[in-house]
Parts: C-alpha cells; sequence; structure tokens
C-alpha cells in the first residue's frame, strides 16, 4: 500500500510541475500550456469558417519562396475588435479554410500587433499562413479573418535530417538522409 501511495504522488508532482513548462512549436514557437487560451482545444465543430469576400483581407509575407530555417516575416493591419485567441497558424494549402484546427503551428495575436516572424522549416510542399478570430464578442466559433499569399518551397528534393554513424569497421562510415524524389538515386559525395 505504502508504494501506490509513493507512487501517486510522483505522479501528481510530475503532472504539477509539467503545466507550466514552455512548449516549442515545430516551427519554433514558444507556447505556454494551461497559462494561455490555446486552439489545440479548438473543436473543429466550432469553426464557421469562411466569411464573406469583403471582410477577409491579406496578410502579407517577406518572401514567397522559402528554403529551410529562413525566417519570414508576417505582417497585417490590426483588427479592430481582436480577441484574445486570436491566432495565426501556418497550413498546408489543401487544408480547407474551414479547418482552423488543423494549423501545424499558431501564434496568439496579441492587441494592436501588426506582425510576427516565422522560423519555416521545410515541409516539401506549398504552405500559407491564416488569421483566425472568435466571433460574438469572442465567444463564437472561429471564422477566417486574413490569409497570405502561398509560400512554396526553394527546393522540395532538399537533403534533410543529415547522420553520421560510425560503421563496424574503422574505415566505415554511414550517412543517411532523408529526399522527397523516388526519380533519382540518393548519391552522397564524399572526400
Amino acid at each position: 500500500m505504502k508504494w501506490l501511495i509513493v507512487f501517486l504522488s510522483s505522479f501528481i508532482i510530475i503532472v504539477i510541475a509539467d503545466r507550466h513548462l514552455n512548449a516549442n512549436g515545430p516551427f519554433g514557437k514558444r507556447h505556454m500550456i494551461h497559462d494561455e487560451p490555446s486552439p489545440h482545444a479548438c473543436n473543429p465543430l466550432d469553426v464557421d469558417g469562411i466569411l464573406s469576400p469583403s471582410t477577409i483581407s491579406s496578410l502579407n509575407v517577406s518572401t514567397t519562396i522559402y528554403s529551410s530555417n529562413e525566417q519570414i516575416n508576417v505582417t497585417w493591419t490590426p483588427v479592430e475588435h481582436s480577441c484574445k485567441d486570436d491566432f495565426i497558424g501556418i497550413y498546408f494549402v489543401e487544408i480547407p479554410l474551414t479547418a482552423a484546427c488543423d494549423y501545424f503551428d499558431y501564434e496568439f495575436v496579441k492587441k494592436e500587433q501588426n506582425n510576427m516572424s516565422w522560423q519555416v522549416i521545410n515541409l516539401r510542399r506549398p504552405l500559407e499562413f491564416r488569421y483566425y478570430s472568435r466571433d460574438h464578442i469572442c465567444s463564437g466559433n472561429y471564422s477566417i479573418r486574413a490569409t497570405s499569399s502561398i509560400i512554396q518551397p526553394l527546393n522540395y528534393n532538399e537533403p534533410t535530417q543529415i547522420h553520421l554513424a560510425y560503421g563496424d569497421r574503422i574505415d566505415q562510415i554511414y550517412v543517411s538522409y532523408i529526399t522527397n524524389s523516388s526519380q533519382y538515386i540518393p548519391q552522397c559525395q564524399y572526400g
């Protein structure tokens, strides 16, 4: 019985300690867990989706062609009546505008904020930034407020996740990496 009590109290301590840790999204955005509203908790059924075309504005991006680890600046005209859980997310372009919850990463928009930066990784597909806000005095469903131009990767077949490992013999080394191409036999030059 004592073992069970010790185990449970250890588990509770771990959960409480984890509550205040910062979490990093795949694009380097820092998120506080449980300390601010989160679109992670958004319900896909709570998305109204598309406003009339006259109310959707543009997010401006610093480039429309990106390379891995490049910083992209996103700017916009501040929204007059913003909510504390307005956010800008990054999406594959084929994800419908009604799918606010299907982002890869996000950042909340602070009051009167008009820009943010993203450290972009090469996902080998076209990407888009989207601004979502809640309706009905910040308690309703998410609706799209703005979208960016589509940004394309500079090199769809860029080798990533490069790894070197020793072989079984002193004159061996293994090189591994990932590319997107199945048309060509991967090659590695060394010297």
